[in-house]
């Protein structure tokens, strides 16, 4: 059940535990940070500012078990540490995706894996999908690349084309 609040004079639904996502709502102003950590390969030049902020507020960043699964700055609690709304719970299952998308932001290795999956690919192509990494055409490089020593993307025309070989799969056309 939301609780309700009044905030700069207008009132607001408050969620706890509730699932959010755009352009419906509900948009409660809570902040997931593992989420943020998880879009890495999709936007770095967004996240990563955005993840060293995170760090600098009281969310566990250098705790056991990192950031806290989300906090709502303005849902105010007079006696919290923050003094806003941060959850007491940490869930394992929100670590995984950012695992996951650093190494792919780092070396595109899950991607590569998923990519020569029969099944992955076969699914994909029964749901309707065409072109980028399915139809080898082209280099999808804000998918795909590794870093390099200089710490930039390799789109280079010889890793993409290592990128846009066939899979070393059987496939079903």
């Amino acid at each position: 059940m939301p609780s309700a609040r009044s905030v700069n004079g207008i009132e607001r639904q408050f969620y706890d535990y509730h699932a959010r996502g755009a352009p419906y709502g509900p948009d409660d102003g809570t902040i997931a940070p593992w989420v943020v950590g998880a879009s890495l390969p999709f936007a770095p030049e967004v996240v990563i500012p955005t993840v060293r902020k995170m760090a600098k507020l009281d969310l566990g960043a250098k705790k056991r078990y990192g950031f806290k699964r989300s906090f709502n700055e303005t849902y105010e609690v007079p006696n919290s540490p923050t003094g806003y709304w941060v959850t007491p719970y940490h869930f394992g299952v929100d670590q995984g995706p950012v695992i996951l998308m650093i190494e792919n932001y780092r070396t595109g290795l899950i991607w590569n894996i998923v990519r020569r999956s029969p099944y992955v690919v076969a699914g994909l192509r029964r749901a309707g999908f065409r072109g980028g990494w399915l139809g080898g055409a082209g280099c999808a490089k804000w998918w795909f690349g590794r870093i390099g020593m200089d710490g930039r993307r390799d789109t280079s025309p010889a890793f993409c084309g290592e990128l846009n070989s066939t899979p070393t799969c059987a496939v079903e056309k």
